[in-house]
This record gives structure tokens, sequence and C-alpha cells, in this order.
């Protein structure tokens, strides 16, 4: 008895040592550093939803996809997305995979802009290549619920 019990405890302890030294690798996870560089869009979905029906969808996102069209992350928080030539200005934070957005009022091409706080999901992000998923939802005044959703592809 006294030998199985002895046994039972190096296996036990087998197990343990075991189980600690095969624990998975972590992948870091985004940061504002990771994120800082030119992405520029390499696809962008719009789908906009009313009272959880979908209503629209816009494959383009409104953007014409290439070297004009990117968002430009500063390792310091800071940033611009450009337009074609109407660059907006904005702050971000990253915090585990929210990337949130924080655009002042600005004027751009002459049409002023109000100032928002946009989180996006990192949905993926490697060297050259990031997806950011948005989505917003509102209540209007007659009670509909609104969702907008966008996925944006980018790559340095």
């Amino acid at each position: 008895m006294k030998f199985m019990k002895k046994h039972i405890l190096y296996i036990l302890v087998f197990a343990m040592v075991l189980t600690i030294s095969c624990k998975k690798g972590t992948t870091p996870a985004p940061s504002a550093n990771n994120l800082a560089g030119k992405w520029y869009y390499s696809a962008d979905t719009l789908k906009e939803y009313k009272n959880h029906q979908l209503v629209s969808t816009d494959n383009t996102g409104g953007i014409t996809i290439g070297q004009s069209s990117y968002f430009n992350f500063n390792a310091n928080g800071t940033g611009s997305q450009v337009l074609g030539t109407a660059t907006t200005n904005f702050n971000y934070t990253v915090a585990g995979n929210i990337c949130t957005i924080n655009t002042p009022a600005q004027t751009v091409d002459g049409f002023p802009i109000q100032a928002s706080i946009e989180k996006a999901t990192i949905k993926m992000q490697t060297s050259n290549q990031l997806i950011l998923y948005f989505d917003d939802t509102s209540t209007a005044t007659n009670g509909d619920v609104i969702e907008d959703t966008e996925a944006a592809y980018f790559t340095k």
C-alpha cells in the first residue's frame, strides 16, 4: 500500500509539472505602439439595420480604396484619417482589443465635424494587415433601433 501511495504521489507531481510547463504561449495584446503606422484601406463595408432588419449595405463604405485613403496611427496616441483630400485628426487609446478613437470638433474641407468617440474592435492584426470592426447602436426619437456596422480592412 505504501508503494502504491508513493507512485500515485509521483504521478500527481509529474502531472502538475507537466501542466504548468506546457502553458500556451501568449500573444501580446494590441497596444497603441503595435497599431502605430499608416494603414491603407483595402476594403470597407457598411451595413445599416433598423429594428434588427438589414436596410442597406455599402460595400465600399463610401471610401476610395487605395493610397489616398488611410488611417495614420502615431505611437503617441494621436492620429489622422485621410480620405482623399480630407484629413480628420483624432486621439486614440488601445485597451485589450478595443481601440477608442476620440475625434474633437473640427472643420474638414470647409465642413464642421462634431466631436465624437468611436470604439472599434481589433478583429485581426498582423505586421501588415488590420481589421477594425465598428458597431454603433442608437434609438431614434420614434423608438426605432438603428445599428450601423462597419468592417474596415487595412494593409500597411
